[in-house]
């Protein structure tokens, strides 16, 4: 072998070292990045569902949370009822230092909470820490005045001038319904921190959870717990809440046992999936044949009116009634969407979607 044979073997070996080396190194820092699945609770809404109704997922009006920011209708929409509704609610008095230390507190506590919250996002948030910071702390002081002013039915400005977020209904119902999806979250302890700062005094004996529940009647006909009740804050987001407070329930979906129909009929009208496999909820009989068969059905008159409280005796199939408004209509699809892919699903509005197609 000559020497300049030898030579070029030389180099060849030298580079393969450091690109071997490149690789592990690149192969570690991207291992080191991918986000712990356990934690994310805020997830996009995957495309399989999207493309069935677009307008169900998609923000309308306002974006929260860092999804959306890069959309300059929501954004610019909004952006100075945001800010005056966040300097309202910092003001709990007329006193500008108070307002300033007011200020200084919520600011400290989001940054504290900052990586806690990015890693709530099952997507990678490309904002630093003060971007990130600075949407926390504007939409979340946003969400908590307007839930104040719903409360409290407020409907002008500190200025005296008329609120033109409250004189506006189609705008509320469009905000319970933005304020419902997915996509369009941020961590409850977020909401938390700010109001137990802030404390403001209107509704100072009040909770976030019972304030956001008032702010989303009528999704049900269930009954809210008194407003003073201290209600649990272990809430991953606003969506999560509505989740727990009105659609799960401890009682299992009953199988209905149809005495008057014929023998081959007589399993149960209800079969539950196997959720190992791609089997949707069985459903032997629609609302035709239940009434054929002298089924009768009725609004239960019992207080814990959670849709899945489904109960059959003496030939009367007891349904709680579901009140579809556009706002609740989306609301019920983001839940689906949230069981579906959240890691701790319970599948619970997803029943309750499939027992209504068939209904």
């Amino acid at each position: 072998m000559s020497q300049s044979e030898v030579k070029k073997d030389q180099q060849l070996e030298d580079k393969e070292i450091p690109t071997k080396a490149t690789l592990i190194e690149e192969i570690r820092e991207r291992m080191g990045g991918v986000k712990k699945t356990v934690d994310a609770c805020i997830y996009k809404v995957p495309s399989k569902l999207r493309k069935v109704n677009e307008d169900a997922y998609n923000p309308r009006v306002v974006s929260i949370g860092p999804y959306h920011q890069e959309n300059p209708d929501l954004v610019d929409a909004m952006k100075e009822h945001k800010w005056r509704y966040m300097i309202s609610f910092l003001q709990q008095t007329n006193i500008p230092q108070e307002s300033k230390e007011c200020l200084e507190r919520c600011v400290d506590a989001i940054y504290e909470l900052c990586g806690e919250a990015r890693q709530c996002y099952s997507e990678t948030i490309k904002y630093n820490e003060n971007e990130l910071a600075k949407i926390m702390l504007l939409d979340g002081c946003f969400i908590l005045e307007l839930f104040v002013r719903c409360h409290t039915n407020v409907e002008v400005n500190k200025d005296g001038q008329p609120d033109p977020v409250r004189k506006s209904a189609w705008l509320i119902t469009a905000l319970q319904h933005v304020l419902g999806l997915l996509e369009n979250q941020i961590p409850f302890f977020i909401l938390v921190r700010l109001y137990e700062i802030v404390k403001p005094r209107a509704t100072k004996n009040y909770s976030v959870a019972s304030l956001a529940l008032k702010f989303f009647d009528p999704l049900s006909r269930k009954p809210r717990p008194d407003e003073k009740d201290q209600l649990e804050t272990d809430f991953k987001h606003l969506l999560d809440l509505l989740h727990k407070f009105y659609f799960l329930t401890d009682v299992s979906v009953p199988s209905v046992v149809l005495n008057n129909i014929t023998e081959e009929q007589t399993s149960s009208c209800l079969s539950e999936p196997d959720y190992t496999s791609s089997n949707k909820w069985g459903f032997k009989y629609c609302t035709s044949e239940l009434l054929e068969a002298a089924i009768e059905f009725q609004i239960p008159a019992w207080d814990d009116n959670k849709l899945l409280n489904i109960n059959f005796d003496n030939g009367v199939l007891s349904i709680p009634q579901l009140i579809i408004t556009d706002a609740s209509s989306s609301v019920l699809r983001n839940l689906i969407a949230f069981e579906q892919y959240g890691v701790s699903s319970t599948m619970e509005l997803h029943r309750t979607h499939s027992f209504c197609r068939v209904s």
